[in-house]
């Protein structure tokens, strides 16, 4: 909605994936096998601010709305139910109104 109102300017959503921060030290002891495990699927603080900042300047994406997964992909608008215009424009009044000052 917001790349319809301002054409110009380039509006990116990233989904940057699981990422291996301090979040996870804070975790419960239980929880620190499943974190061992499942670390070969977890990317680094480094190799993910890589990712977004690939998608920050790349041309392609100078203006317009996109969708990017974690490698910097582009997300189907289908997946992400967008398709609904009111919903859309009722999010928009309800975020103005919410940071208005």
């Amino acid at each position: 909605e917001y790349a319809a109102r301002h054409p110009n300017v380039s509006f990116i959503h990233i989904n940057p994936g699981a990422v291996n921060s301090n979040l996870t030290q804070n975790l419960p002891w239980y929880f620190k096998p499943l974190l061992s495990a499942a670390s070969i699927f977890i990317r680094s603080i480094s190799d993910c601010g890589e990712f977004m900042t690939s998608a920050l300047l790349n041309p392609a994406y100078k203006a317009g709305g996109f969708w990017l997964n974690q490698t910097v992909d582009s997300i189907s608008a289908r997946r992400l139910y967008v398709d609904d215009e009111d919903a859309r424009k009722n999010l928009v009044e309800h975020y103005t109104k919410e940071v208005a000052f």
